[in-house]
C-alpha cells in the first residue's frame, strides 16, 4: 500500500522505510531466524536471532511518531533491493530500509507492507523494469 502519510526515514543514511508484516518477508531471512519466526516465540526474539546472525551489519534502529506513539523504536533491515509492483508496473529499489513491523498492517490481509510514496515517484533511484 502506498502510504501518503508515511514520510519515515533510516535517520543514519535518509533513506526512506518501506514498512513490512515481518511474517510475511520470511523468505529473505536467515535459516535460524526463519526457524525462529515459525516457531513463534515472538517478535523480540526474532530481533535478538537477527542480531545474532550474519545480518547483524544491516540492522538499522528506527525511531518514529504515530498516533498514539510518541517515541516508538522500530527494528529495520537494510536489503540490497525491492520490488514493488504497482498498476502493471514493477520497480526495483536498490538499498532500501525495510522496517519490520510485528503486527499484519491490514485487518483483512489486504497488503503486508507500506510504501514510501516517494520511492515510486521517481525521486529515488530504482530502475523500472516495466
Amino acid at each position: 500500500l502506498i502510504d501518503t502519510g508515511n514520510s519515515l526515514k533510516d535517520p543514519v543514511t535518509n533513506v526512506p522505510v518501506i514498512v513490512v508484516y515481518y511474517k510475511a518477508i520470511l523468505d529473505i531471512f536467515p535459516n535460524e531466524v526463519k526457524r525462529i519466526i515459525k516457531e513463534g516465540t515472538g517478535y523480540h526474539e526474532v530481533q535478538k536471532a537477527l542480531l545474532n546472525s550474519s545480518y547483524k551489519s544491516r540492522i538499522r534502529a528506527i525511531p518514529y511518531k504515530a498516533l498514539g506513539t510518541n517515541n516508538g523504536l522500530l527494528f529495520g533491515i537494510r536489503a540490497d533491493k525491492a520490488v514493488v509492483r504497482l498498476k502493471r508496473k514493477t520497480y526495483a529499489v536498490d538499498n532500501p530500509i525495510i522496517g519490520l513491523y510485528e503486527d499484519p498492517l491490514s485487518s483483512g490481509g489486504e497488503y503486508d507492507g507500506l510504501i514510501y510514496p516517494e520511492l515510486i515517484r521517481g525521486r529515488y533511484k530504482y530502475d523500472k523494469i516495466s
